[in-house]
């Protein structure tokens, strides 16, 4: 098996996790959110966990309001990062304020992380 961070040169060797926070652009009743901020704020936050950040340009996305039985279309907004699960851990409280006053604060029926390829759904915020 080949050796990546020599052959490609690399500095250090490559992160396994990656963690991704989606941003929603709607409300629990579909109203518009202001979310340029909480965009912000995740990539701060991944600059603080790993050193970086990749923001995604909208892209399409559906729920269905249980409430309601209709379906609403929103844009969300991605963004991730490669980082150590160490730093996750490390991070896990500020990552959960994170996640909670951004479902608060934008009136979310629930909120979604992705840890390494595992969703996880937040619906009460503390």
């Amino acid at each position: 098996m080949i050796n990546f961070k020599e052959a490609l040169g690399a500095s250090s060797e490559a992160d396994d996790d990656i963690l991704t926070f989606y941003i929603p652009t709607k409300n629990a009743n579909g109203g518009d959110v202001v979310y340029q901020p909480w965009v912000s704020k995740a990539e701060n936050l991944l600059c603080d966990l790993g050193g970086g950040a990749t923001t995604l340009p909208p892209v399409s996305g559906s729920w269905k309001n249980p409430e309601t039985n209709e379906i609403i279309k929103e844009n969300i907004y991605m963004v991730y990062y490669f980082v150590s699960g160490d730093k996750i851990e490390e991070h896990v409280s500020a990552i959960k304020d994170f996640l909670h006053s951004m479902g608060r604060e934008l009136d979310q029926g629930e909120i979604v992380v992705e840890i390494s390829g595992r969703l996880y759904k937040i619906k009460q915020y503390t």
